[in-house]
């Protein structure tokens, strides 16, 4: 898909950098704190902010709470540099991905709309949870869909979607037998 590459916001920011930038504008970090938030490298993020630095989209400043510390922040260039980069990060994660069929679309609004549920777990309790059966197709599309991200975030290969396959078959066998084991009783019951 290319997300990994160079060229995935337009001006030669890898994906990883364009994350590193995302959230020094999110918040004030010292470079330790951040790469620990982000499980890398402390190494790996020092030269990634070596050239958010050169770019002039961020400086080292003192920290506002403790003096003997830098903090990581957005200048002004890189504070205005923001919504043009996720602009072009949501304009080319569409180009990739498409519009889609409606089912992805409505799985995908779903999801987003349980976003903050997670991102928020005490909203939970204030929130109303519904539970529902699998759908005819689901199974199908839970399979693909996990698949395809164990593809690009791990690098998995068929033998990941073969597994979960072989689960979502378990699944829905035991799901199957048990409305059959349940039909037959009742049978015997004569209700």
């Amino acid at each position: 898909m290319g997300l990994l590459g160079s060229g995935f916001t337009n001006r030669n920011l890898p994906l990883a950098d364009a994350r590193v930038f995302y959230e020094i504008n999110r918040k004030p970090w010292t470079g330790r704190a951040l790469a620990e938030y982000l499980g890398l490298d402390e190494g790996y993020v020092s030269r990634i902010v070596s050239r958010l630095e050169q770019n002039r989209w961020v400086m080292r400043a003192a920290s506002k709470t403790d003096r003997r510390r830098r903090e990581l922040i957005p200048t002004d260039e890189g504070k205005a540099k923001l919504p043009e980069m996720v602009g072009l990060i949501r304009a080319r994660a569409h180009d990739v991905l498409g519009d889609g069929p409606d089912i992805n679309a409505r799985h995908t609004d779903e999801a987003i709309g349980r976003l903050p549920l997670h991102l928020a777990p005490e909203e939970v309790a204030k929130a109303p949870v519904i539970s529902r059966d699998l759908a005819s197709g689901e199974t199908g599309w839970i399979t693909n869909r996990f698949a395809e991200f164990a593809r690009l975030t791990y690098d998995m290969d068929q033998s990941l979607e073969a597994l979960v396959g072989r689960i979502m078959v378990d699944y829905l066998s035991g799901r199957i037998e048990a409305w059959h084991h349940y039909v037959r009783l009742r049978r015997r019951s004569g209700s």
